[in-house]
């Protein structure tokens, strides 16, 4: 549902609408964490969007035609867990930013394609600033499952922070030293 004017005007000038992607992975907590201590200002609005993805009886492989139907309860029953669960994380966001000083909104799309909901949210929402997570993943994943992150970027007009995932552990540091006498 697209708001009318998102942005609102302070003494200061206009405020700042940030959009937060958010999930339950520790790459969106990350993004959220890094969004707060490094980039937040008082007057920002922060809109937390979840997308939740449905789930279809049709996307089901090798189920008789017979066992669709009775899917059915089951399918509706999960997609309002999903539901349930987007909104307390929503919660619990909204409740992080009360914490933080900050004002915020939060928003719930169901898309099959989280990419393209966010990409909708980002322009009906009016963003100024979207700070997302990133998983990490490698060429190959993301060829064949496609990123988020990725999509956000490259279909938006609207200026993106990925926080990338931490250091991996088996990166090996080497001091200049070393580095200096094992080319000498």
């Amino acid at each position: 549902m697209p708001l009318d004017n998102p942005t609102e005007h302070s003494e200061q000038g206009t405020r700042r609408t940030v959009i937060l992607p958010v999930d339950q992975s520790q790459h969106s907590k990350r993004a959220r964490q890094w969004y707060f201590k490094q980039v937040m200002q008082p007057d920002d609005l922060v809109f937390f969007v979840h997308v939740v993805e449905p789930i279809h009886p049709k996307t089901i492989i090798n189920v008789a035609t017979e066992s669709v139907s009775a899917l059915a309860g089951t399918t509706l029953q999960i997609s309002k867990e999903s539901i349930n669960e987007g909104k307390q994380l929503c919660r619990d966001c909204m409740q992080e930013a009360t914490e933080q000083g900050v004002n915020g909104r939060s928003f719930l799309y169901v898309d099959t394609k989280p990419g393209v909901a966010l990409t909708r949210a980002i322009h009906e929402l009016k963003g100024d600033l979207v700070v997302v997570g990133n998983r990490g993943a490698g060429k190959l994943q993301r060829t064949f499952l496609g990123s988020v992150s990725g999509h956000i970027v490259n279909h938006t007009n609207v200026p993106v922070a990925v926080v990338p995932p931490p250091a991996r552990k088996n990166s090996i540091a080497v001091e200049d030293d070393s580095v200096d006498s094992a080319v000498s």
